[in-house]
């Protein structure tokens, strides 16, 4: 599996301190080794890196298909699992972007996520964008899972999803526990 950052990794404080960089790639995300996990970040603005093209060649390089992606949330526990997503963003990552290769022009999109229950507690979140998280402060809030998401499912990613709320685990230390709970 896949661990996908949408932020730089010491966005999420000390939990991924003991990673180490495995390249570059032309898919416009980095690469790192973390123990026995791939986790990927991106190298520019998340609105470019997450296109549909960027992702198929960023799952074609790492030849795998389980994405865990880590956003982080608004949330009333440090640690919950997304099951589902409203984009509240004001855009589709997709748009002008489909089809591609074999894919289709409008993709469904209403089981985009494994919802195997992990032991956390499990919400659907409203997927703010990275200009607008933290401005209302409401529960269930997510910068930018939707951006990834989307794209990443149209492309054929297995898309499992991690919320985490800073406040509440400022370490990271629980952060780093339910990342590698998942396997």
């Amino acid at each position: 599996m896949t661990c996908y950052l949408p932020l730089s990794l010491d966005a999420y404080n000390k939990t991924f301190s003991s990673v180490s960089q495995e390249k570059n790639l032309g898919t416009h995300h980095s690469i790192y080794k973390w123990g026995d996990k791939t986790v990927v970040s991106p190298q520019q603005p998340l609105t470019e890196a997450t296109t549909p093209a960027n992702l198929i060649d960023l799952k074609r390089e790492l030849k795998g298909n389980e994405l865990l992606i880590v956003d982080r949330t608004l949330s009333s526990k440090p640690i919950i699992q997304i099951i589902d997503h409203r984009n509240q963003m004001g855009f589709n990552p997709l748009v002008g972007k489909t089809p591609l290769d074999d894919h289709p022009r409008f993709p469904d999109v209403s089981k985009l996520y494994n919802k195997i229950d992990r032991g956390f507690p499990r919400r659907v979140v409203n997927c703010v964008g990275p200009g607008r998280f933290g401005e209302k402060g409401e529960a269930n809030t997510s910068e930018a899972v939707a951006l990834v998401s989307l794209s990443a499912a149209y492309v054929g990613w297995k898309i499992s999803a991690l919320g985490w709320n800073e406040e509440y685990d400022p370490i990271g230390n629980k952060l780093y526990k339910a990342i590698k709970a998942f396997s």
